[in-house]
């Protein structure tokens, strides 16, 4: 038998956007902020409930060639512009095989 080794090339990962305004915790608007990391998979219970406002955390689906974002871009109602941090729980190992 023989057993080729496989890279992934996307995977599951936790982000969190600490204290994101009200304004901004519809899905619509959640899915286009965290879009900037990858592919949105799905809230945490406490984020789907509306009962932690300290951050939001949501599972994306990344790419592990993709350089991730340490902040995004929004406005306001005013159209001023912020800029939104976002935390990554965990990030993989980059192993130089894989590349």
């Amino acid at each position: 038998m023989k057993l080729d080794r496989k890279c992934i090339e996307s995977l599951p990962i936790w982000i969190k956007l600490p204290g994101l305004a009200l304004e901004h915790w519809d899905m619509e608007m959640l899915s286009w902020i965290v879009s900037a990391v990858g592919k949105p998979l799905c809230l945490d219970v406490p984020t789907a409930k509306m009962v932690r406002f300290s951050f939001t955390r949501v599972c994306v689906e990344i790419s592990t060639e993709a350089t991730l974002p340490k902040m995004v871009k929004l406005s306001d109602e005013l159209g001023r512009v912020m800029e939104q941090e976002i935390e990554y729980e965990w990030l993989p190992f980059y192993s130089k095989k894989c590349q």
